[in-house]
């Protein structure tokens, strides 16, 4: 945002967000906007590049963080992320933030979901090669992994909102369980080899908008409430979503899709795996196991056994990051009779016991 504000700058009177006032503040240029609005105004004009470099030493560029390909010929590692890295960005699960205008439109990957919303006029994205005008009220879900860059090069409004692999997981699995298609992308993402690429939808209704305002404002909240209320404003996101869009459009460059049916399967998994078995699963589909287990492999790449495992696993991290449930209470939660059987698999994965795990991540 354009400067230092809290979120009791846009309270109306009657306690109510002003959204009208918040959009008023997203349209002003930031001081790293107007930097890289200055570079990219000069760019190909060797007076105005004089110009440029006089006005921004390079020194200075490195103090502030910004980013300016010119200068530095180790560019490309600067811009890239780590696998689940939002550090740069926030200490917390789930990041919102304006996509600044006229920065550098650097190609890269990164391992958390991205999301980005137009909230006004338009923007250039591209995705695997492939370059499409995204226009106002476009939300497109990014599958982790997938390489893309944003170009906003007037005075479009972009939002990205970054959310944590295990967070989405935790969202949907263990709190909204619902199904529909943003469902069916986030299995594809983790759990198929021929991923889709990214899921958008085409955003008519205010209250939809309203909401991504609202967690942008929430995160201007410094306090101990406000990573919780966060996660339960984007969990009320997506059920609003998913009930107001029943399907969205898939993009993926995959010359062989996702067979539909393998990826009901691991849907079925994933809502049954505390108790589900190969039988169990060829009964519900009235197939063979040796079906479904060909199905599987060449939709995940891994058998049955495998799948589950991972989806029971994902489940148990969560159980040991969000409860204080006991190690053996969590081996029976997720499926495991035997709790040996559950810490030795754990630790094959993780690599640490599930105590150690839960102790490690409590001292971050």
């Amino acid at each position: 945002m354009a400067a230092y504000i809290s979120t009791g700058d846009f309270k109306r009177g009657n306690g109510m967000y002003d959204y009208e006032k918040l959009k008023q503040n997203l349209r002003i240029f930031t001081e790293s906007e107007l930097f890289y609005k200055d570079r990219y105004e000069a760019l190909g004009n060797p007076e105005k590049w004089d110009c440029f470099c006089k006005k921004y030493p390079k020194e200075s560029i490195l103090e502030k963080g910004w980013l300016c390909p010119e200068f530095f010929t180790d560019f490309t590692e600067r811009s890239e992320f780590l696998p689940d890295d939002m550090s740069a960005y926030t200490d917390r699960d789930i990041c919102l933030l304006q996509h600044p205008r006229y920065s550098p439109n650097v190609e890269h990957t990164h391992g958390f979901f991205e999301i980005f919303y137009v909230l006004e006029g338009s923007c250039l994205h591209t995705i695997q090669g492939r370059t499409e005008r995204l226009p106002k009220g476009r939300l497109f879900f990014l599958a982790p992994g997938v390489r893309h860059h944003l170009e906003v090069y007037d005075n479009s409004i972009v939002i990205n909102l970054l959310i944590k692999r295990k967070t989405f997981s935790d969202i949907f699995f263990n709190t909204l369980r619902v199904q529909g298609m943003l469902t069916s992308f986030f299995l594809n993402s983790m759990y198929t080899l021929n991923h889709w690429e990214g899921l958008y939808y085409d955003i008519e209704e205010q209250e939809i908008e309203e909401l991504i305002l609202s967690m942008l404002l929430e995160q201007l909240e410094e306090d101990s409430y406000s990573g919780g209320i966060l996660t339960s404003l984007m969990t009320i996101f997506f059920a609003k979503l998913t009930r107001r869009y029943r399907t969205g459009e898939i993009v993926s460059s995959q010359e062989s899709p996702v067979n539909t049916r393998s990826l009901d399967m691991i849907t079925y998994i994933n809502d049954h795996y505390q108790d589900i078995t190969l039988q169990s699963l060829a009964k519900h589909f009235h197939y063979t196991q040796e079906y479904c287990s060909r199905l599987i492999k060449a939709a995940a790449g891994v058998s049955f056994t495998d799948v589950l495992r991972r989806i029971r696993l994902s489940r148990a991290e969560a159980f040991l990051l969000t409860t204080s449930y006991s190690i053996e209470a969590i081996s029976h939660m997720v499926g495991y009779e035997e709790p040996g059987t559950f810490i030795r698999l754990f630790k094959k994965n993780y690599g640490m016991s599930p105590g150690k795990y839960r102790l490690a991540q409590e001292n971050l």
